[in-house]
């Protein structure tokens, strides 16, 4: 439970320093590479799946399947796929983790930019690990 704490601390550091200005520093130095996004993503996913309902791993898992052949990353359609809590707070870490690195790639360089895109990958890829 400790290292969980220790996870969620860091979500919510993360989204807070996504809403901060991208402007001093890339994404990648405020995010990592995607493959390190992808990395934290699979690891969150792992230690919240078994406080998933089968029907919200469901919805996961076909949020990251159109997540991953997204050519448009339009926010506001991805994120009506998954649910707006799952009733646990691990639950709600994945689907938090998921949506601050999506959301901060799209505000720095757009919803059509292959950047954006390569970072949308490494969260489907993330989340299709667990579930």
């Amino acid at each position: 439970m400790k290292l969980f704490t220790t996870i969620a601390i860091a979500i919510a550091a993360l989204m807070f320093a996504s809403c901060a200005s991208t402007s001093f520093q890339s994404v990648e130095k405020l995010l990592g590479s995607p493959a390190m996004v992808q990395t934290d993503i699979s690891i969150i996913g792992g230690l919240a799946k078994s406080h998933l309902s089968a029907e919200t791993q469901v919805r996961i898992h076909q949020f990251a399947v159109t997540l991953q052949s997204a050519s448009d990353l339009n926010l506001d359609a991805l994120y009506a796929l998954l649910p707006s809590t799952t009733g646990s707070l691990a639950g709600d870490s994945i689907i938090s983790a998921a949506k601050s690195y999506l959301a901060s790639a799209v505000k720095t360089y757009g919803s059509r930019n292959p950047t954006s895109l390569a970072y949308a990958r490494a969260v489907a890829q993330g989340l299709l690990v667990q579930f």
